[in-house]
């Protein structure tokens, strides 16, 4: 994706992603809604988090490696209060209920997963509906800012990945989701990364 940005401080402006392949021009100002192409562009309407389309990738060049982002992943597919392991992973999708040998219901589950592209596309996908929710640790500013603008502009919530804590451009994690509801479920399955692991990085000024 080829991006463009303008932020005031640690709130995105205006943004603009282009997707050569998919041959689509996402853009957004502050306060006057989204686009794809010219026309609007709008989250789901998606509420239950067995029933969201989730989007998110992992970098092996990372330092973070795929541990935590496994462990998160592997949570997605597991129901609240219990032990996640690759064992216990099941498939759900819509209202259907599947269980394993000792009962186990996984409708709490979300439905599927999506990875492709970059972090912006992703997020920009979010903003049109076609994803339910897209998150990552370790972004830069450069990575989400414009998308973040197009995402909130779209109706969509911007998050932090840890639960309590607010969206910071510059603290590297973030949930891009079409409602609170499903933001909410991705924090609490998500797996906070070692301490000091991805540095805080400084506010973007005009100059």
């Amino acid at each position: 994706a080829v991006v463009s940005t303008q932020s005031t401080g640690k709130i995105s402006q205006f943004g603009v992603v282009y997707c050569p392949i998919l041959k689509d021009l996402y853009s957004a100002r502050h306060g006057h809604g989204a686009h794809r192409n010219g026309h609007v562009v709008r989250v789901s309407n998606t509420k239950k988090f067995n029933e969201s389309i989730i989007s998110t990738y992992f970098n092996p060049s990372e330092s973070m490696g795929l541990s935590e982002a496994t462990q998160t992943l592997i949570a997605m597919c597991t129901p609240p209060n219990e032990e996640a392991s690759f064992e216990k992973v099941q498939v759900c999708t819509g209202d259907e209920q599947v269980a394993d040998g000792a009962g186990r219901n996984t409708l709490q589950c979300c439905r599927g997963f999506r990875m492709g592209g970059s972090s912006a596309t992703m997020m920009c996908l979010v903003a049109a509906g076609y994803l339910d929710a897209f998150y990552h640790e370790g972004l830069h500013i450069w990575d989400m800012a414009a998308a973040v603008c197009i995402a909130r502009e779209a109706g969509g919530i911007v998050t932090s990945t840890r639960a309590g804590e607010e969206f910071d451009l510059t603290r590297r994690c973030v949930v891009v989701a079409c409602c609170a509801e499903i933001a909410e479920q991705i924090q609490n399955r998500s797996v906070k990364p070692p301490e000091g692991l991805f540095m805080q990085e400084p506010a973007p000024t005009l100059e």
